[in-house]
């Protein structure tokens, strides 16, 4: 049975995310121009981290820079979840930045 568009779709819902590629990518947040961006550390050298900021509600495209490491915070996620957090459109994310940055302020007191 030939359903048209059917491979197109099928390609579409097996995304990369979904292929294991993102196994040692760490969820993080960055700042861009005032606004805390999610993203995902997916590198690293002594100094600085490899960031890919992923694009909602596609996170498999996106854009690429690097950070100084005492620029980028991690996240308390797993790339599962925060997959399914862009996806939503950000469904979520205000909870998990509040709640990682209600840690650090704890650790300092």
């Amino acid at each position: 049975m030939y359903v048209p568009g059917y491979s197109y779709i099928r390609a579409r819902s097996t995304d990369w995310f979904s292929k294991g590629n993102s196994d040692n990518w760490k969820p993080a947040s960055i700042f861009v121009d005032d606004n805390e961006v999610i993203c995902f550390v997916i590198d690293e050298t002594e100094d600085y981290y490899s960031i890919f900021l992923p694009s909602a509600p596609t996170p498999s495209s996106g854009s690429i820079c690097v950070r100084e490491k005492n620029k980028v915070t991690f996240l308390p996620l797993t790339v599962a979840e925060t997959v399914s957090m862009i996806r939503q459109l950000g469904k979520g994310a205000s909870s998990s930045i509040e709640k990682v940055k209600n840690e650090v302020f704890e650790n300092r007191k």
